[in-house]
């Protein structure tokens, strides 16, 4: 059983917005609630040679931008030494 002491919020967006994708390398994951980061927006980038996945399709990705927003989910997360995120 977890605490909340070894737990964390993690906000995340793109293709971990789907609870079973995320929890095949992040078992823990629960889903605590939507989340909204203002001032950045959502792009897809990695195109071309530097596709390194099995889709062969660009990697989202947000960056500032004044103005814009990006929703997403904030997942609850168990506290261990690594944590596994696509970047």
């Amino acid at each position: 059983m977890s605490t909340k002491e070894d737990t964390f919020l993690y906000f995340d967006f793109g293709s971990n917005l789907l609870k079973e994708r995320l929890q095949l390398a992040n078992p823990s994951a629960r889903f605590h609630c939507t989340g909204q980061l203002k001032d950045y927006t959502l792009n897809f980038g990695l195109w071309g040679e530097h596709i390194d996945n099995s889709w062969h399709g660009g990697v989202a990705t947000i960056e500032p931008k004044e103005g814009e927003e990006v929703w997403g989910v904030v997942w609850s997360r168990r506290r261990c030494t690594k944590v596994c995120t696509d970047h």
